[in-house]
């Protein structure tokens, strides 16, 4: 029996539901359409894949019996609500039993005032930005506002028309949630993290979809199952490609509590905050998708003895870790096997402690690359220098030497504070270092826009660099 050992699987899953609206009927599976799909995240064997939002649609709200309880099983208790005697009950025997939830954030036009919702979603070209109409969302369990407890209203994921063609089944799916904790003694709950996705999608059949991973020495024990953006019944939202030449543009309302540092699954991206409320500010972030390099494969233990394994593991890519790749690049091949667009931002869980405070009006900073895996912590301070480390196999799917891309932007309130700047246009300089400390050439670029420092380098190697910034 082999261990299973995952790095973090990239999961485009917006709340799934055993429902959705709008419904498509006689879906041609040989269509061009059908041949774009991309199915990832790969299955290992019967390995299951869940929800990238914690099964946002079939359950939001959850206790833990046992919490920090010395020789105790911490067990959650799945309920619909914050009032569902399941957990309700359990909550009035021990008050200070913390309570925990994650929720699609809904549309303004149907939120309430000071509550956190989403204005408005746009797509653009070359540059020009257009609203475009909701045909849907994603059917699921929501549940209204609870002031005594502080619990938001919540929405569903929403679907949105896409004005390049007229087939009524391909679409863009947008999922805003976030994740609250809090205790039935307390009325103001802890904002934990937000997360933004955006996913192209065509509604087929569930069956009879071929799997587009090519095979590999080492996938030879991959096996796939279909994969969907969003699901009804027997149909299923596959993932399409982003057209090309396309950005897209989301406003949300978000509390002011979210002040901390975003990674980023995009590029030449633009963010802009500004407080709307005492207690919300209107996050509006605007840019272009990415191709992110990843891979699957079934590894032996001979080839990774860091992780102590007995016979072997499967391993998969994606989201944030905080170890290089090297012990796996052998039997990888030092190559990647797919290209998945993406277009995501998501706030980090913790930011590291600094002389420095974060502004309630703005967000400390985003980091974006299109490094297969990156830093599992924002950048720190080190020697002055700003620092960040990403991690991608040498080679591309095609064999070619995999290019990176980097961007920061730093608000900068933060920025004068780090390094005690009394200028307004501060010089940028960048470092970029390879494991074995040889100097990567690459181009970079440096710019200030609305009330942030934005860096962007670009075409440097892998596989672990370390990407250094100072401002003078």
């Amino acid at each position: 029996m082999k261990s299973k050992i995952f790095l973090g699987i990239i999961a485009l899953t917006l709340g799934m539901s055993t429902l959705s609206t709008p419904t498509f009927v006689h879906a041609d599976t040989s269509s061009e359409l059908s041949k774009q799909i991309i199915d990832w995240p790969p299955g290992f064997g019967n390995t299951s894949y869940p929800s990238y939002t914690g099964g946002v649609n079939k359950f939001s709200f959850v206790i833990y019996d046992n919490w920090r309880q010395p020789g105790f099983i911490e067990t959650p208790r799945n309920c619909k609500d914050i009032l569902d005697p399941k957990c309700a009950d359990y909550a009035s025997k021990i008050r200070s039993q913390p309570w925990g939830l994650t929720y699609n954030l809904p549309m303004c036009e149907i939120s309430q005032p000071e509550l956190a919702c989403i204005e408005s979603f746009e797509i653009g070209s070359n540059g020009i930005f257009s609203k475009v109409s909701q045909i849907g969302s994603v059917n699921g369990l929501v549940w209204p506002e609870n002031k005594k407890y502080g619990v938001p209203l919540s929405g569903k994921p929403s679907l949105w028309k896409d004005t390049s063609t007229d087939d009524p089944r391909v679409g863009y799916v947008l999922g805003v949630h976030q994740s609250l904790q809090g205790s039935y003694l307390k009325s103001t709950p802890l904002n934990s993290m937000l997360n933004i996705q955006v996913a192209r999608y065509v509604v087929l059949p569930k069956s009879g979809i071929p799997a587009n991973i090519p095979s590999s020495p080492t996938t030879t024990s991959v096996s796939r199952k279909p994969y969907c953006a969003w699901q009804d019944l027997n149909q299923c939202a596959y993932k399409l490609p982003f057209l090309p030449n396309t950005s897209f543009k989301v406003i949300i309302h978000v509390s002011n509590q979210m002040t901390g540092w975003f990674y980023g699954r995009m590029k030449n991206s633009s963010l802009k905050v500004e407080p709307i409320s005492p207690k919300l500010n209107k996050l509006s972030v605007e840019s272009e998708p990415i191709s992110i390099p990843f891979f699957a494969a079934t590894v032996d233990c001979k080839d990774a003895p860091q992780f102590k394994c007995n016979t072997g593991f499967s391993v998969s890519s994606g989201v944030p870790i905080n170890f290089p790749l090297d012990p796996i690049v052998t039997a990888l091949h030092d190559q990647a096997i797919v290209d998945v667009p993406s277009w995501s931002l998501t706030s980090y869980s913790q930011s590291p402690k600094a002389k420095c405070k974060f502004s309630s009006t703005s967000i400390a900073g985003l980091v974006t690359s299109n490094a297969t895996t990156f830093s599992g912590q924002p950048p720190v301070m080190e020697n002055s220098m700003l620092t960040y480390k990403l991690s991608a196999l040498h080679l591309d799917k095609n064999g070619e030497v995999f290019k990176g891309q980097y961007e920061l932007q730093l608000d900068s309130s933060l920025a004068k504070c780090l390094w005690n700047l009394k200028t307004q246009k501060p010089k940028a300089e960048v470092s970029i270092t390879s494991e074995s400390g040889k100097s990567e050439v690459a181009t970079s670029t440096f710019a200030a826009i609305n009330g942030f420092f934005r860096l962007q380098a670009n075409g440097f190697t892998f596989s672990n660099p370390t990407i250094a910034v100072k401002l003078s």
